[in-house]
């Protein structure tokens, strides 16, 4: 059975609320990320959100990415997380992802 898609053409004040809408929304400051601890069971994977006074770090199984929250620049790659912990059965050691002077502009 063919199913057929009815289309019409958007009227010029639709196109023109979906342009402003577009607009508004690329122009409002986008949400802070909330701290997260999630162990996907469909993949195994570890994945962590932790909000720094400079930087938010997203591990993902031990490898730690670093973004800059003032503009979300990635700044630097790093090991160690899940904090000597385990995560679905993988153990990661605490090596120092951060630098004596990137960790002390955390406040640590």
């Amino acid at each position: 059975m063919n199913d057929v898609i009815q289309v019409r053409e958007a009227s010029q004040f639709e196109i023109l609320r979906e342009r402003l809408r577009w607009w508004v929304e690329s122009h409002l400051p986008a949400a802070a990320l909330q701290d997260l601890h999630h162990d996907d069971p469909l993949t195994g994977n570890c994945l962590r959100i932790h909000r720094g006074g400079y930087f938010t770090r997203f591990s993902i199984n031990g490898r730690d990415y670093f973004f800059r929250r003032r503009d979300g620049v990635l700044d630097g790659t790093g090991s160690g997380d899940c904090l000597g912990s385990s995560c679905h059965g993988r153990h990661f050691s605490l090596v120092p992802a951060l630098t004596a002077d990137d960790a002390h502009r955390e406040g640590g």
